[in-house]
């Protein structure tokens, strides 16, 4: 179970890091793969973003179904989730949308 703990933290906070610092991500990551375009790094930092919290929404449902205690608590950490993941994924979307144009 503490491996499942583990990878939900993992993945959620590496998503909300790739969602708040893709820019300089991508100005760092631009230096080594010139070919590349800069929307396009910025654009597969965003899939990779949106995929990790698609990963971690499915581990918190996954931890909801296993455990008593989460059961009766379902609302709120879903509703937490929700506010927690929400704003950065909408800034992501945000900034991707002003770098393509």
């Amino acid at each position: 179970m503490w491996k499942v703990y583990g990878g939900l933290i993992a993945s959620y906070l590496l998503a909300t890091y790739l969602c708040g610092w893709r820019q300089v991500l991508v100005y760092g990551l631009h230096d080594y793969f010139t070919s590349i375009p800069l929307p396009h790094l910025l654009t597969a930092l965003a899939v990779t973003a949106y995929l990790l919290y698609l990963v971690s929404g499915v581990l918190v449902v996954y931890l909801i179904e296993k455990q008593d205690f989460a059961k009766k608590h379902k609302d709120l950490y879903i509703t937490l989730f929700l506010m927690i993941t929400l704003p950065p994924s909408a800034w992501a979307l945000f900034v991707t949308a002003m770098w393509w144009g």
